[in-house]
């Protein structure tokens, strides 16, 4: 591992840049340590100005400066080919890791002309432009939590001990499994933590695993133990805001409606 990045759609499963096939070195360089917030500033008559503040910021955008040095000429174009192969926005979104930062990783994608400065025959300097989807960075890390249903309604913390890593709200799934042998009434999950709260209009069978989504805000239902999801929006109930997690915090979560069965919570620390 040298001081490089890494790429990939799996943030599990990344390509170091620093490879024999690749030969990238960031170079120093200057990166916000946080996004810019929402906020529009304007002229308020008789009150000497006004700012309005929306909650949440704009695009962050990362300028990585790096150099590709190759052992020779052709060697160098082979590297140069391999690496704009793997930066290609037409993948998609991916991941990208600092080594100097190795327990993060950020979604997006190149965002812009990807400039190229010789550096006589065997290397040349290169500056990526990466606009993140999200302005907060993922842990490569990802937490799992089970927690066991034993009483109606049933309230439980995650983490089950110290905080929640990070300096951004985490966005769980919450995977209800029900085994009570019946089907459960209808489900309430409330993190009182942050006042967040969601609902459905009606149980789930015996067998049935239901997942709240907290990035996409969505409810999906499975009966073959997770193997497959089907939508189940139409569950959804008079409360909708999927619970986060809040960072640096001990979250207290309640869940009513199910007497026996489990919760999965899983998440990755976020990082502004």
């Amino acid at each position: 591992m040298g001081n490089s990045i890494h790429i990939g759609s799996d943030i599990a499963s990344l390509t170091d840049l620093s490879g024999a096939s690749y030969g990238v070195t960031v170079l120093r360089g200057e990166r916000d340590a946080m996004a810019g917030p929402q906020f529009e500033a304007s002229a308020l008559p008789g009150l000497g100005g006004g700012v309005a503040f929306a909650n949440g910021f704009h695009a962050r955008v990362l300028s990585i400066p790096a150099i590709i040095i190759g052992s020779s000429r052709s060697d160098l174009a082979s590297k140069v080919d391999a690496v704009m192969a793997l930066l290609n926005p037409e993948l998609g979104l991916q991941y990208l890791k600092f080594d100097a930062e190795s327990d993060r990783a950020w979604r997006g994608s190149v965002s812009g002309r990807i400039s190229r400065k010789p550096k006589g025959i065997v290397a040349v300097e290169i500056t990526i432009p990466w606009t993140c989807v999200e302005s907060a960075a993922y842990s490569t890390t990802e937490t799992s939590q089970t927690i066991t249903i034993n009483a109606n309604p049933k309230t439980f913390a995650v983490p089950a001990a110290g905080s929640v890593a990070g300096s951004a709200y985490a966005l769980p799934t919450w995977v209800v499994k029900n085994t009570s042998g019946g089907t459960s009434g209808a489900l309430t999950l409330q993190n009182t933590t942050t006042g967040e709260k969601v609902s459905t209009t009606a149980g789930i069978a015996n067998g049935t695993w239901l997942r709240f989504d907290a990035a996409r805000q969505i409810l999906e239902t499975s009966t073959d133990s997770g193997s497959t999801w089907a939508a189940a929006m139409s569950n959804r109930g008079s409360y909708r805001n999927i619970p986060r997690l809040k960072p640096g915090a001990s979250n207290s979560l309640t869940l009513t409606g199910l007497s026996s069965g489990s919760v999965v919570a899983t998440y990755r620390a976020r990082y502004l």
